[in-house]
Parts: structure tokens; sequence; C-alpha cells
């Protein structure tokens, strides 16, 4: 007896030491996620695309509109503009005359580049004589070469092809280059585009960089000399002829990518000139490789917009003025979001859907160039700093004071932290939102996890032992208070479902207890799976017969709707194994019908001393088994009550007529549903 108390000691001991172990493993296992997820989180793209759609849409939501850039003017071609000058609605049916004549008017009131962001893809000899002519009057204009991408099946995978339509030669021939301009539509909003591509002759600029280097062109010859100096190449040391910028710039990519020494030396000699500005942004752009971020300025036609028919009618232009030693874009874009083709979602696409045109994205890319204010990310070392801040800050908080208070540490922290972000973004540097916000979020219940970690394991111990028993609401409160047990019951309205097996004696007789054990588990699991997806809870299971419910606060069609639906998909379910592969024997038949009625009923724990059932009691329970059993005299698969059928309104029932049930006093109607 002496080592009795030891052995009661002992194992206390070892509970409490279990739990500590419990403890400690859980919660440096949650430490370990929670320190990792702000290194996945700026790694991984799937989370920054989550941050991109979101964090800076509210930034820019918050920053609002901005002045449009100067130096920039888009002149628009729309449906409303071709019926004013009288031309076609598709603007492949324009006359290239009509561009000449465009260019004509651009060159005497001043424009120093012309952007077109339209194809001209097949040759048309007489207009593009006369537009070639235009293009070399103007002296600077881009075309646009168009990108066909195809599918290709190759018997093991799909290829993509991407083929490039440029325009006829004599256009090329007249303009400094042509350059294409690409979007993604994924994730939801365009927020960042590539400046550099991959083309046919290897690494191109893109149409806004390409438009930058033309605009900038009288700066090459300085640039040239900067290179000479820097001790660079040679073939870079003289500036190019207009045509030749997109070589220039390809060697220059190359040689600032693989001589580091070179790089440096460069931006050292541009430091000190007069437009060191422009040179460096040159550089910085020609070298990028992980895309630019958009600044966009505001919704559709924030930035200077010219309708085309105001040009070429020479009716005159509030903005006619911004023309002179501006780079012009020229392209499709319409005022009606149903006309829209060639529009992309932003973080500005307004109530009515009206989306930005893809060349007034171009062109806001391009002023983000010439006015040096693109979106910068925070530094991916800083960025991941902030987030790890955001992950500790509530743990430990949380630690050192209660509830409330670190509530408040924590709202505090992440208002003060969002009013930074948007005064940063004014001047285009970007701070995450989304991820402080949400690590923040998942630290604060990780520290609650981790106090509360003993008590809740216990809870779930007991409420999973007690799930498989009992609806998964009452297993949970059971696990908090299990004394409640004999007294916890309620009464409640809702609908019952019971579904019986025709003939299960004959199939019991056909089967070993150990395939018909399984068998039923097969069954049941289809069944217990249908009504768990619609909301309903198993109330008893006995032998061939399953009950389950669905409760509310009052009787109407959609609860009613939902266990009508239930039993259907579980007979068209337990129809599939039969009517699929009638070689399969691992599963067995078992013809069901169901029977659905509604009412009140009282809801809880029946019986007594050690044994108790979570079962409804109630006359629409009796109703219900009854009802079943008409299934066999109407040979029916789905029968509901009268009082069932009155929440409906559907053309799925057919009325059989009033039936005297067994030990009922009262006649009940009766529908069949059919499947």
């Amino acid at each position: 007896m002496i080592f009795l108390p030891l052995i009661k000691t002992s194992k206390h001991l070892g509970k409490h030491f279990r739990e500590l172990r419990l403890l400690g493993l859980n919660g440096a296992l949650a430490l370990i996620i929670l320190l990792s997820m702000p290194f996945l989180w700026t790694t991984t793209p799937l989370l920054n695309n989550s941050e991109q759609v979101s964090g800076l849409q509210w930034l820019f939501k918050t920053r609002g509109k901005l002045a449009p850039p100067e130096g920039v003017v888009v002149v628009t071609i729309s449906r409303e503009s071709s019926r004013k000058l009288g031309k076609p609605e598709q603007l492949i049916r324009w006359s290239r005359e009509s561009y000449a004549q465009l260019l004509d008017r651009l060159k005497v009131l001043g424009a120093k580049t012309i952007v077109f962001d339209i194809a001209f893809m097949e040759p048309r000899p007489q207009q593009d004589t006369t537009l070639a002519k235009a293009i070399k009057t103007q002296g600077q204009v881009v075309l646009f070469k168009y990108l066909k991408r195809s599918h290709i099946n190759n018997g093991g995978g799909t290829l993509d092809i991407e083929e490039e339509i440029r325009a006829p030669d004599i256009l090329l021939d007249a303009a400094v280059g042509d350059a294409s301009f690409t979007l993604s539509k994924f994730p939801a909003y365009v927020v960042k585009t590539k400046l550099i591509r991959e083309g046919s002759k290897g690494t191109e600029l893109t149409q806004p960089l390409l438009s930058l280097w033309v605009h900038h062109y009288p700066l090459l010859q300085e640039l040239a000399q900067q290179v000479n100096t820097a001790k660079g190449p040679k073939i870079l040391s003289h500036p190019p002829d207009k045509k030749r910028i997109n070589d220039y710039a390809r060697l220059l990519r190359w040689e600032l990518q693989s001589n580091p020494a070179f790089a440096n030396n460069l931006l050292k000699q541009l430091a000190t000139s007069s437009n060191a500005k422009a040179l460096s942004k040159l550089l910085e752009s020609v070298n990028e490789s992980t895309g630019h971020y958009i600044n966009y300025y505001g919704p559709p036609n924030t930035l200077h917009v010219i309708p085309i028919d105001a040009l070429l009618n020479e009716q005159g232009h509030p903005l006619q003025n911004k023309l002179k030693g501006a780079v012009v874009y020229i392209g499709f874009a319409e005022a009606g979001q149903t006309e829209q083709h060639d529009a992309y979602r932003t973080v500005f696409t307004n109530k009515q859907g009206l989306d930005i045109s893809g060349v007034e994205i171009s062109a806001t890319v391009f002023a983000n160039l010439l006015h040096n204010n693109n979106i910068r990310p925070l530094n991916p070392y800083c960025q991941f700093l902030v987030l790890c801040l955001f992950v500790l800050l509530p743990l430990v908080s949380l630690w050192k004071f209660s509830l409330r208070i670190s509530l408040a540490i924590n709202a505090f922290t992440y208002a003060l932290y969002f009013a930074l972000a948007a005064a940063l973004f004014k001047y285009n540097l970007w701070l995450p939102l989304l991820a402080p916000a949400l690590l923040m979020t998942i630290g604060f219940s990780a520290a609650l996890y981790l106090k509360l970690n003993i008590q809740k394991a216990r809870e779930k111990n007991v409420e999973l032992a007690l799930a498989n028993y009992l609806p998964k609401e009452i297993a949970e409160a059971l696990s908090y208070n299990v004394s409640s047990l004999e007294s916890r019951h309620q009464l409640v309205k809702g609908v019952c479902l019971m579904t019986d097996i025709h003939g299960y004696t004959t199939l019991s007789e056909q089967l070993s207890p150990t395939e018909l054990h399984q068998q039923l588990n097969t069954y049941y699991g289809q069944i217990i799976d249908i009504v768990n997806t619609h909301g309903g809870a198993i109330s008893n299971i006995v032998g061939d017969s399953l009950l389950a419910v669905w409760t509310s606060d009052e009787l109407d069609e959609k609860i009613c709707l939902t266990a009508l639906e239930t039993a259907q998909e579980i007979i068209q379910n337990l129809r599939l194994p039969t009517e699929g592969d009638h070689s399969d024997q691992s599963f067995t038949s078992f013809p069901t019908s169901i029977a659905l009625h509604c009412g009140e009923f009282s809801l809880g724990h029946l019986g007594a001393r050690n044994h108790f059932e979570y079962s409804p009691v109630g006359d629409i329970v009796n109703t219900t088994s009854r009802i079943e059993q008409l299934n066999r005299k109407l040979n029916s698969q789905i029968l509901c009550s009268e009082t069932f059928a009155a929440q409906l309104d559907t053309e799925l029932l057919k009325y059989h007529g009033m039936f005297e049930l067994r030990n009922k006093q009262q006649p009940v109607g009766i529908y069949e549903v059919h499947i």
C-alpha cells in the first residue's frame, strides 16, 4: 500500500509531462510555420499576385487620381469618331491615307514622336506609298508589330507558337522602327508589363521603351561618349542610327549584364551629366529583368486624350496645345464598355465595367519611363523584415498583455503602417498591405492557440470521439460540458428524411455478415456524405434504415428544397454503380426508397442511466416512417407529405391522394417526387 501514492503521483506527473510535450511540439511547429510564411510570401508568385491584386488596388484607391503627365498625348479612334468622319466602324477597313492626313496634321501642330498602336498587316501599295511619305516627313514614327499566338498539339503536349506580323516593307523603311506591346490578363488586374521581350532576332525593346529611346535620341550621342569614357566596347562608343536603336540597346543590355565593372563605371560617369536622370533611366529600363509595375494616373481618359475626328476635321480641341514637342500615341479606344475589345481591367476599372484601352496603358508606361515615376516595390529583404515584424508582434503582445490590450496594440500598429504605406505610395514606393494584415491575423490566431493549446487538445480529443456518434455541434457542446447530457433537448421545426433498403432480409441471407457489414458501410458512406454536403444531420442508423434531419427557426421553402435535393441526389448516386460497369461485382446494389416530412419535434438525448442516443422525438418521426412504407405499395422511390409539399413550388411532385397510415387517426396527403 505504501507504493500506491507514489504510483498515483507518477501518473499525475506523467500526464502533465505529456501535456507540456504536446504544447512544446505544437508551439515549435507553429513558430516554424509562422516564421516561414514571410519567406514564402516574398518568394511565391501566387502569393505575390494576391498582393498585386488587392494590396496595390487599396493603395491606388487611397491615393486617387493624379494630374495627367505632360509630354504624352493619346489620339483615340472609336466608333463615334468613325461615324463623325464618315469612316467604317471597323478599323481594319480604314484607308491608310487617313493616317497620312493625321501625321501631316500632327507635324503642323509640332508633335515630336508618333507611336502607332495600330497594326498595318497586309500591303496596300497605293495607300502605303502615301502613308510612307507622311511617315518620312514626320521623322520619328514607331510602328506596331502584331504578335499572333497559336497553339499546336505535338502529341505529348501543346506548343505555343508566336508569329510576328510586321508592317509592309515600304512603311518599315520610312519609320524608325517597330515594336510590340502585350499585356497579360492574369492576375485579374493588369499591374505590370515587360519592357524587354525575346523576339525572333533576340532581345528587343517593347513599344513604350523603344518610344522612349526614340524620343531621347538626341541624348544617345552623349550616352555613346560616356560609354567610351567608361571603357566600354568600341561598337557602343558611337551613337546608332535611328533605325538601329534596337540593336544598340540589345548590345548595351548584354554588356551591362556581363560586365559589372563597366556597368558601375558607366553609372558613375552618368551621375556627373546634366542629363543624368534621363540617361540613367535609359540604362535602368534596358537592363530590367523583373518587369515594370505600371503607375496608373487614374481611370480611362485620364491622360491627355484627343479624338481623331477633332484633328482630321481641324475643329480645334482644348488639349491641342499639348501636342507641341509631345509623344503622340494613336490607337483604338472605346468609351462604352460593351464596345471594348482591346481593353484591360485595372485598379481603376469603374463600376460600369469600363476598362482602360491597350493604347492608353502603353502610353501610361511610356509616361512612367519619361517622368521616372513607375511603381517601385519594397526591397525583398526589407519586405521580409516587415512581414516578420507583423508575424511576431501579435505573439509578443499577447504573451505580455491581455487580449484586449494586445488587440489594441496590433490594430494601432497596422493603422500606423497603413498610413505610412499610403504616404510613401504618393512617392511611388509600394509597401505590402495584404500580407501584413493576413500574417498579423494568422500570428494572432497562433498566439491564442499556443495559450490555450492544452485545453483545446483535451476538448478536441473528446469532440473527435463524440463526433462519430453525434452531430458535430452537439459533440462540440458536450466536449465543454458533458454533465448537460440528460437535460439537453429542445423543441425545433424541421424536416425528417428517412431511407430504407428494399429486400434487406433477402440481401442479408445472400451475403456473409462481414460482406454485409462492408457493403452497408459503403452504402451509408455515400448517403452520409450527401446529407452532410447539404447541411443535414444524421440522427440514427438502424440496420436498413437511416434518419436525417434539418432544423430551422421556421419552416420555409429553402429548408424543404434542400432536403428534397438531398433525396434526389441520394437516389441518383446509388444508381451509378449499377448503371456503370456491370462486370464490377465489388458493390451490391441496395434498392432504396425515401420519405420526407416536416413539422415540429423535440431534438435531444434519449435514454437513461449509462446509455443515451441523440434522436428526434415526436409524431413527425413516426409519420415519416409510415410514409416511407407506402413506397412499396405505390412502387415509388421518393414520397413526401402534403405538409412538406405545401412548402414547395415545383413541378417535380405528383399527387397520389389521401392515405390512412397505420396507427394514424387522420389521413395524410401523399406526393411522389420524380427523379
